[in-house]
C-alpha cells in the first residue's frame, strides 16, 4: 500500500532473461566467494532420517540460508 501511496513504479526481471551477462557473473561472483567479499549462510542437518524434519524446518523459516541433509 506504500507503493501506491508513493505512486512507486515496481519491475522486476527473470534472471533467465540476463543470460548474456552469465560468464561475467560467474567469473565475478567466484572471486568475490574466495576472497571473502560475498559470504553465505546455510543450515545443515545430519542424516537422511532427519530429513523430513528438516524440510518441516525449512517451511517454519527455522533455517539460515540454504538448508541442506548430509548423507
Amino acid at each position: 500500500m506504500q507503493a501506491i501511496g508513493k505512486q512507486l513504479t515496481l519491475r522486476g526481471f527473470l534472471v533467465g532473461g540476463q543470460r548474456q551477462h552469465a560468464a561475467e557473473f560467474a567469473e565475478k561472483m567466484s572471486a568475490w566467494l574466495a576472497d571473502g567479499t560475498v559470504r553465505y549462510d546455510e543450515t545443515i542437518v545430519d542424516g537422511l532420517e532427519n530429513a523430513p524434519q528438516a524440510f518441516m524446518d525449512l517451511l517454519d523459516g527455522a533455517n539460515t540460508g540454504k538448508m541442506l541433509v548430509r548423507l
